[in-house]
């Protein structure tokens, strides 16, 4: 056992694409010909100014995202992986790369399982390709299929699928086509996200211009119910609101995010999140998000975040609400009063009694304790729910 108690991952930020898709308000370019090994010894260097804070913890997962990680070269991956592995046991742990159809062949897949990366988070949105044209994905339903098999059969046992809902194109004969696909592929673990218009995308201008974009809230809301059920049937159990998975599957890295542990943030415009006190006071940060800028950054031995915010008790036990509610675990009551002096019981009563009553929440005697849960009802108002708490 680490000597803190704690655990951390570590998330890798590639922030380079093929193409910008039109939803997309992540921290990512479509840059031709990127600085590719500039950008690896950049993390390289972060990892090591970044490392003694974490370096009597546990790390339990690492996770490249994007961006598009899997333009990254397998040798590059290999790189950042061995230099950790001096520091931190590899042995067992969950190592994730996104990937997107049409980025990767078969021999890439063998190279980038060679390099250590244990499970694969495809990309896939719709195996639609009349959806995929209008999200502006740089692939066809047929290359998602092929990259799905093709990961199969280099080795690959941890493999998921990326399906986004309520885009206008998508119908529920669309989804249902999908779901099928999904259950014919049987993937370890499924993310189904509901498409959201962020502001500095091409489909927030569009939406400006008077354009309709998604489905109604009526419709979004029974796409999302049918994935739930068509999942569950097939033994993809949900275990957050956007995430499924099979037994003995669910992701440890983005667990971390909401069980409010430790992460280690690389790469330009990841975040990074550590204890100041034990659960007492903490600090968020987030580093330059131009690639460039980061990449100098390492050249001069500068710092490589553009900001920090220290996080109180308060505000600590509201991001515990608000993250713990979304899985199918719930919040423990007892977590909220011991960390941080919170009784939902108490203080809360008439919010608590509110919600109860309309069958947005239930509580539960466990073994550890009461818990709060949301119901498949709450779940469709989960960040309405969570904020009427404070």
């Amino acid at each position: 056992m680490n000597s803190s108690g704690h655990i951390f991952g570590i998330y890798i930020h590639w922030p380079y694409c093929i193409r910008k898709c039109r939803y997309c308000s992540f921290n990512s370019f479509a840059v031709p010909n990127p600085p590719s090994e500039e950008l690896v010894s950049a993390i390289l260097a972060h990892y090591e100014a970044e490392k003694p804070r974490y370096i009597n913890e546990k790390a339990v997962s690492i996770y490249f995202g994007g961006g598009t990680p899997s333009l990254m070269q397998a040798r590059q991956i290999g790189r950042i992986l061995e230099r950790i592995s001096r520091d931190f046991s590899l042995n067992g742990m969950e190592i994730s790369l996104e990937v997107n159809p049409g980025t990767v062949k078969a021999a890439d897949l063998l190279n980038i399982k060679a390099a250590g990366i244990n499970r694969l988070s495809i990309g896939v949105q719709s195996f639609s390709d009349e959806v995929l044209e209008f999200l502006g994905r740089p692939h066809t339903s047929k290359e998602a299929l092929e990259i799905f098999e093709a990961a199969r059969k280099a080795g690959f046992e941890n493999l998921g699928i990326d399906i986004i809902l309520g885009p206008l194109p998508q119908t529920v004969e669309r989804l249902r086509h999908d779901l099928v696909n999904v259950g014919e592929l049987a993937p370890e673990f499924v993310s189904a996200y509901m498409l959201s218009i962020e502001d500095g995308t091409p489909f927030a201008r569009m939406q400006s211009e008077g354009m309709q974009l998604s489905r109604s809230e009526d419709e979004i809301c029974q796409q999302y119910e049918m994935t739930c059920e068509h999942l569950e049937r097939i033994g993809i159990q949900q275990y957050e609101i956007s995430n499924f998975a099979r037994e003995g599957y669910k992701a440890v890295h983005n667990s971390l995010y909401w069980t409010g542990d430790e992460y280690m943030g690389l790469g330009p415009g990841a975040h990074g999140f550590y204890y100041d006190k034990r659960y007492y006071s903490a600090i968020r940060y987030a580093n330059l998000s131009d690639p460039d800028a980061y990449i100098l950054a390492a050249a001069n031995a500068a710092v490589f975040s553009s900001s920090q915010e220290a996080l109180d008790s308060d505000t600590l036990a509201r991001e515990a609400l608000f993250c713990r509610l979304r899985t199918s675990a719930g919040l423990e009551l007892e977590l909220l009063k011991e960390r941080f002096g919170l009784d939902l019981l108490r203080d809360r009563t008439e919010i608590v009694n509110h919600y109860r009553e309309s069958g947005m929440i239930e509580l539960l005697n466990e073994p550890g304790g009461m818990v709060m849960r949301l119901t498949s009802k709450g779940r469709l108002f989960a960040d309405e729910v969570s904020l009427d708490f404070f």
